[in-house]
């Protein structure tokens, strides 16, 4: 079985080099801008082809295609490869099913959804082993994506086309907005000096806490203690001085009491700590 890649984003480069160096034949990689395609064949030390006319040569040049751009740009590149009857395509977005995402046109697609923050394509290759990937689609797709995420060392995991939505959300909860929030946790801490080299420990202990603990043990702090006073020492700081985080401090602090509330050992105040939070 051979691989074409479409796209030389971060997915797209994470899986060419995850893939070439699991000894999975990656017969041609191609992106949309000869710029583009200059950059990834430095970055992966292979050709990279661009460009309308080199499509036709890339599609016949393997029996599965991996379609790796942006969700709006999907549908527009699916309609212009014509994949042959027998060929295999997938596309790499967990937000939409196959049928949405590639159009009915094509018989055998599938998704495959590498649940992985990919930020560059060095460090996501070796990030894929141990990560889930999301199959959905018909059966031959999703026996080829269980195939190909098996070879990159992950977790393949069937899902049914109507719960990609909320697979999706979680993932965004999970990763994108985490990072949000930690960029809020060091707008809190920009006048006091505190920058990145403080928070890695600190996140690095809470997902080592998470692994080896689980949940809801893994959830440390005032709320999980019930230190009411100092919870609301926070929301009077937060109205003061980032009136913009108010609303996202109380919110997650009722996630955080809802996760205590599961504990074996919950605070004793939880109804004191709501009232504080949920106004």
């Amino acid at each position: 079985m051979t691989i074409a890649l479409f796209g030389a984003g971060r997915v797209g480069c994470a899986l060419a080099e995850g893939l070439v160096a699991a000894g999975q034949s990656v017969s041609a990689h191609w992106t949309r801008s000869k710029a583009r395609a200059e950059r990834a064949s430095q970055r992966l030390a292979r050709e990279v082809a661009w460009g309308d006319d080199a499509l036709p040569a890339v599609v016949s040049a393997a029996n599965t295609l991996i379609i790796a751009v942006s969700d709006d740009a999907i549908r527009p590149l699916a309609n212009r490869l014509s994949p042959a009857a027998g060929q295999i395509v997938l596309h790499t977005s967990g937000a939409q099913s196959a049928a949405v995402a590639l159009g009915s046109d094509i018989a055998q697609c599938g998704t495959f959804h590498p649940l992985c923050a990919i930020a560059d394509h060095r460090q996501a290759a070796g990030a894929l082993a141990g990560a889930l990937f999301a199959l959905e689609g018909a059966d031959a797709a999703v026996a080829e994506g269980q195939r190909l995420a098996e070879r990159l060392g992950g977790v393949p995991r069937r899902i049914a086309a109507e719960d990609l939505p909320r697979y999706h959300a979680g993932a965004v909860l999970a990763s994108n907005l985490s990072v949000a929030l930690w960029a809020a946790a060091l707008d809190v801490w920009q006048p006091l000096g505190i920058g990145l080299d403080a928070l890695l420990p600190l996140m690095r202990s809470t997902l080592q806490n998470l692994d080896f603990l689980g949940l809801p043990e893994a959830l440390t702090g005032p709320v999980r203690r019930g230190d009411d006073q100092t919870v609301a020492r926070h929301l009077a700081l937060l109205a003061d001085r980032s009136p913009a985080l108010l609303p996202v401090y109380r919110q997650l602090s009722l996630l955080a009491l809802r996760c205590a509330e599961s504990s074996d050992r919950p605070p004793d105040n939880i109804e004191r700590l709501r009232a504080l939070l949920d106004v």
